[in-house]
């Protein structure tokens, strides 16, 4: 096993959908049992002082893309419009979630 330490930015950017492969990677050596991540009282307390900000950039960026997506709708035929409309309203939920710091992306 092997045995690693985070810091808390790295934590916070963690959260940023384009390192969200990298989480699950994480999340599946931990449960492999491949790894183990040390946290200390600090990293935790700094986590807690930064987890309200996080998670509303969080929500501010799946309403960003949902409201370009949304608006880019408006320049596709009916048909293709619904479909679009249809899968970004998961966007809207996902925005919900991340509020109160339950998100379940990419399920």
């Amino acid at each position: 096993m092997t045995y690693i330490g985070i810091d808390t930015n790295i934590w916070i950017y963690l959260t940023n959908d384009t390192l969200f492969e990298l989480w699950e990677k994480l999340v599946d050596q931990v449960r492999k049992r491949e790894i183990s991540i040390f946290i200390n009282d600090l990293i935790f307390l700094e986590w807690e002082r930064n987890k309200s900000a996080t998670i509303k950039s969080l929500t501010n960026s799946i309403k960003g893309e949902y409201y370009s997506a949304k608006k880019l709708s408006n320049y596709l035929p009916d048909g293709k419009r619904a479909q679009l409309l249809e899968i970004i309203s998961h966007y809207q939920d996902e925005s919900k979630n991340s509020k109160s710091g339950t998100t379940g992306r990419r399920s």
